[in-house]
């Protein structure tokens, strides 16, 4: 049992390998943009920065806040989801 993580994150936690296992596996195109959301306060950012690792044209940003970082930032969440769509 995973016992670093609080009992309502170690459901994620447990999933995240098999997770990025399936996303490697996707045959994502490497130059598609992508943006990465961490908060800060998961400590998952240094676990989560592989997941974007190889792309070229990956961001990815650590916010202040909790596991809802949509709710905790919601003017910047829509930011970069309209960069997303317009650039």
């Amino acid at each position: 049992m995973n016992k670093i993580h609080p009992p309502r994150y170690r459901k994620e936690w447990d999933q995240f390998v098999p997770n990025l296992s399936y996303m490697k596996a996707l045959n994502i195109p490497h130059d598609m943009k992508i943006v990465l959301v961490s908060a800060s306060q998961s400590n998952l950012y240094k676990y989560q920065e592989e997941i974007v690792s190889g792309f070229n044209n990956a961001i990815h940003v650590e916010l202040e806040g909790s596991h809802y970082i949509q709710r905790d930032h919601p003017d910047l969440i829509t930011e970069y989801i309209k960069a997303l769509i317009i650039n």
